[in-house]
């Protein structure tokens, strides 16, 4: 199966292909609630026991928590390969350090000065390591009320082959600290007859599974293709940040893999799921292009 993911990305000028990856796994999503309690009462007299202002504190420290930075043997390649392929020397050496070291101290500098270099550096970050984003807060219900609960809903992405679920979430309890206002856990929403104990298990057996496998005659034929379009350009089968709609082809054995068929620079990939999402016209003309060289390999 094909599917999308899989960046293709650009030198400085945002044109220029500089590295081609094909997603051969993807991150494992699940949702994370946080839920701060608090005194109800008149919005009259400030409360220093507010729920929200207790959610907003913990938001806030959880916004500078970054889980440990892992090099899973399918993010390998591809490191190894943006390493080559870059054209700035400190963020060769700062990636050579990365995917040599065996101190866990020095593994997480280095990804982060990687980061920090990187003109990815929100892709880069994400294909690192887990990572746990704020996306839905509600409270509240009247103007001359202070409820007495407020939640926000996270979105945890986990790169398979890192570190176990529950010692994430233990981290994350961490973080938060002991106020026994707080109540953290995975929020089964829009699961059907799964309990909260039932999806981390579910999420701990996903975590160790192995990727598709790239001896196929439909990598290769992408992998081609994706170097006659694009002038040599040098491709690595490697993790996507985000999930697609590989899991129930993976689950039966099906090889699955991602690319968007098009060069994207930096702005073009962070405006995905955005108010102004697109992408170039000359890269939907050579994107089409590839499928075209990949399925051409097919014919009978």
């Amino acid at each position: 199966m094909i599917t999308e993911s899989g960046w293709l990305l650009t030198r400085a000028d945002g044109v220029t292909s500089m590295l081609a990856a094909i997603t051969v796994q993807d991150k494992q999503p699940s949702g994370v609630e946080l839920v701060a309690r608090g005194t109800a009462t008149h919005s009259s007299k400030p409360s220093p026991d507010s729920a929200i202002v207790r959610l907003n504190r913990a938001m806030a420290r959880l916004a500078d928590y970054q889980p440990p930075v892992v090099v899973t043997p399918v993010a390998r390649p591809y490191f190894e390969a943006l390493a080559a392929a870059s054209d700035d020397p400190r963020l060769t050496t700062a990636l050579r350090v990365l995917l040599t070291t065996g101190d866990q101290g020095e593994r997480n500098r280095a990804g982060d000065l990687a980061v920090s270099l990187s003109r990815y550096p929100w892709l880069h970050n994400a294909l690192l390591r887990h990572t746990i984003t704020q996306v839905i807060q509600q409270a509240g219900y009247r103007f001359n009320v202070i409820p007495g609960s407020a939640t926000a809903l996270m979105n945890l992405r986990l790169m398979p082959g890192g570190q176990s679920v529950a010692g994430t979430l233990d981290e994350i309890q961490s973080v938060l600290g002991g106020d026994g206002q707080l109540a953290l856990g995975l929020t089964t929403r829009g699961l059907t007859a799964q309990t909260s104990e039932q999806l981390l298990a579910q999420l701990e057996q996903r975590l160790p599974e192995p990727p598709s496998v790239t001896d196929t005659d439909v990598y290769r034929a992408l992998e081609q293709g994706l170097r006659d379009t694009y002038a040599g350009v040098p491709v690595a089968p490697g993790p996507f940040e985000a999930g697609t709609s590989s899991r129930p082809w993976r689950e039966r054995g099906v090889p699955v893999y991602g690319v968007y068929a098009f060069p994207v620079d930096n702005d073009t990939m962070t405006r995905m799921h955005g108010t102004d999402e697109r992408v170039r016209v000359d890269g939907l003309r050579s994107g089409a292009e590839l499928m075209y060289r990949v399925f051409g390999r097919f014919r009978v």
